[in-house]
């Protein structure tokens, strides 16, 4: 059976629907016409089934039109309904029907509407050659204008023949539309008219008027005047500073979910063609004026508020509306820069020494046109096409020594931002940036060698802290060299592992700030193709306030504190805590934890033998070159809370003044747990007192 017998044969086969054309081929469209009767009440309708059928192309498969619906709900120029996908000609069929019929008894019979606003039908029209125009973009205002209004209206050109509006003159207001600063920076800047009308120019309902003297009942007297006014100015001007053409926009009332916005039209007016007749009545001296029998030449525009343009996804405003700073905006910098734009982000500042290289490129978000120039310049740009809100600024950020007056001049700079990304994989600068005491709004993004562990790192002493993470995975250093001559090595991995990594970075952080949760530090780790592709284990830090000390440990060793207390349930577990001091002695990381092979343990006691722990920790110390060091002890308390008894507390003080553990405030970790809950305190021992710590 080919395709215009199913058809026939389909239709003819359905109650309540009569064939009243049969279907025939049409430049490789089907057509026919039906008429379908629901409840005594029979419609008329053309449907069009293209050759791509019975698939659909833009969401649309099979057209079914009537020019006396248009208007209704979801009827413009055809019907809008969106049914099932199946490859069944005759299931398809079936799903078109069904959705045309449930229209016609939502919509056309109980007369059903919706809280969205449906635009007009326009007919846009060719321009003449001499003026190119794709789409005038505005945004909504917070400002009202009041019905028979005009005045003059500012625009910039961006390109793609794509235009903004920037300003109305309401005089003696001006209202500006907040776009970015590029965008209205834009020269030359363009005039043209605007006349809010306050209700839709329409014939009938939802068809846009398409002749001058059909909308003419829309303008008052002054407003025709105005126009005219404008027409005479242009004709007294000589010819090479003329304008033949000029925008017009017609403003009127829409409401969108019950929330009233106001919708612009444009109208190209042609001067030479002008639409509007003026007569002068010499016996009341008036001039009457009337709109003429002529085209309205209607072209496009877009309501591009901020809340449309970001309306398919972006971050939670306590991130968007931060002002961010990024420092270094090579491989990880450049992709976060993008991210954050395309989340709707509206303030922020790039800063980086390097220009393009080609050796850029295959991970970065530059491209061939940009070697050789800054990539503050080169970005900047190409950000700035993104989102039409973002204001792009550039700064230089230069490393100083601590305290001098170029220091104190950077940290006074640095301080009006609310979030700083330190994408450079500089030391120094974190250094620096750490002497600036930012402390939480500092996050530093690094990657190792083959994208093996994406770090993330924020809080005080970032770059302490990440010495001290690095040291401790399996660290590799970058190897790769371009060329030959005196380069620095740099990091080997792909534009996929290290935008895998930063997305799922951010997607914490902008969960955090967005949750006004604190801000952590962690490393996300690749685990290989064959496991779980990605995992993260969290640095958490514990306070104590009073004596302002801190303590660092990844998470994963605290899984592994409470594995080891379950195993040995129901007697106790234990063993030290290694890692070390910095920040002055006021921040430990605690870096590994050791359970000696031999010990004495009970329901209620743990008792280490020492030999093995000491072989250890000489071990150990040799190791880091002296860096790691013993810290403290833990233990377990099965079916009890994480407070310290009598004999550990009595523990601390023998430790502490034991000459030869040289550690005169250990650390006392004690992980209270029971079937139904899990509790880790850590304590200090100082002042003869043990102090709780909190987490952070």
């Amino acid at each position: 059976m080919d395709r215009i017998e199913l058809f026939n044969k389909f239709f003819n086969e359905q109650t309540g629907v009569n064939l009243i054309t049969k279907f025939t081929l049409v430049s490789l469209t089907c057509t026919g016409e039906i008429e379908v009767t629901i409840e005594d009440i029979s419609l008329n309708f053309k449907v069009e089934i293209p050759d791509y059928f019975p698939f659909s192309y833009k969401g649309f498969c099979v057209r079914f039109t009537n020019p006396d619906l248009i208007g209704y709900p979801h009827f413009g120029s055809y019907l809008c309904v969106h049914t099932s996908s199946t490859s069944d000609p005759s299931e398809k069929l079936q799903f078109e029907l069904n959705g045309l019929r449930s229209w016609i008894k939502d919509y056309y019979i109980d007369k059903k509407t919706d809280g969205n606003y449906e635009y007009l039908q326009i007919p846009y029209q060719k321009l003449p050659n001499a003026i190119k125009v794709q789409s005038f973009l505005f945004q909504d205002s917070k400002n009202e204008f009041k019905k028979n209004s005009f005045g003059l209206f500012q625009y910039t050109h961006l390109g793609n023949e794509i235009y903004f509006i920037n300003q109305f003159d309401c005089n003696p207001q001006i209202i500006n539309l907040n776009w970015s600063n590029h965008i209205n920076n834009q020269l030359p800047k363009n005039r043209g008219l605007w006349v809010f009308v306050e209700n839709e120019p329409i014939v009938r309902k939802k068809i846009i008027a398409c002749k001058w003297n059909e909308i003419e009942r829309y303008f008052d007297y002054q407003s025709k005047q105005f126009l005219v006014r404008l027409h005479e100015t242009q004709l007294e001007k000589n010819e090479k500073n003329r304008k033949q053409f000029f925008p017009l926009l017609i403003g009127y009332k829409i409401s969108d979910k019950n929330i009233t916005t106001i919708h612009w039209e444009a109208a190209i007016i042609d001067l030479k063609d002008f639409f509007i007749k003026n007569d002068f009545d010499r016996k009341s001296r008036i001039t009457n004026y009337s709109f003429l029998n002529k085209k309205i030449l209607w072209q496009k525009t877009i309501n591009c508020s901020y809340h449309r343009f970001f309306g398919r996804g972006k971050f939670a405003d306590e991130f968007s509306t931060k002002n961010i700073l990024i420092i270094g905006i090579g491989a990880i910098g450049s992709s976060l820069a993008k991210l954050l734009i395309k989340g709707g982000v509206i303030e922020l500042t790039i800063t980086d020494i390097d220009s393009v290289e080609q050796g850029n490129l295959c991970r970065a978000e530059y491209a061939l046109y940009d070697i050789g120039i800054n990539k503050t310049s080169s970005l900047q740009m190409q950000l700035s096409m993104i989102s039409p809100y973002v204001n792009i600024n550039v700064i230089n950020v230069n490393k100083y020594p601590v305290n001098s007056d170029n220091f104190k001049s950077v940290k006074t700079i640095l301080k009006k931002y609310d979030l700083i990304f330190d994408c450079s994989t500089d030391n120094e600068m974190a250094l620096m940036l750490d002497k600036m005491e930012f402390n939480n709004k500092v996050i530093n993004f690094s990657i190792t060698n083959k994208a093996k562990e994406f770090l993330c790192i924020t809080g005080s002493d970032i770059a302490e802290m990440k010495y001290h993470i690095v040291k401790q995975l399996d660290y590799k250093p970058a190897l790769f060299y371009e060329g030959i001559g005196c380069h620095y090595p740099t990091f080997e991995a792909s534009y996929l592992d290290i935008n895998t990594h930063l997305f799922y970075a951010m997607k914490q952080i902008i969960h955090s700030i967005g949750n006004k949760l604190t801000l952590k530090s962690f490393v996300i780790k690749n685990d290989g193709y064959d496991e779980q592709l990605s995992s993260k284990f969290l640095i958490k830090s514990f306070l104590q306030k009073e004596l302002n000390l801190s303590i660092f440990v990844n998470d994963e060793l605290l899984s592994k504190i409470k594995s080891l207390s379950i195993r040995s349930y129901p007697n106790e577990s234990g063993g030290i805590l290694i890692g070390s001091f910095f920040n002055n002695n006021k921040t430990i990381y605690i870096s590994e934890i050791y359970t000696p092979s031999k010990s004495e343990k009970s329901k209620t006691s743990f008792k280490r033998f020492v030999k093995d722990i000491n072989e250890y920790l000489l071990k150990k110390h040799k190791e880091s070159n002296g860096e790691l060091i013993y810290l403290g002890e833990w233990h377990s308390h099965p079916d009890s809370s994480s407070k310290y008894s009598t004999i550990d507390f009595n523990s601390m003080v023998n430790i502490a003044v034991d000459n030869k553990v040289k550690t005169k405030n250990p650390i006392l970790l004690i992980n209270g747990f029971s079937t139904k809950n899990n509790h880790l305190t850590f304590y200090v021992y100082k002042n003869k007192k043990l102090y709780e710590y909190e987490e952070n």
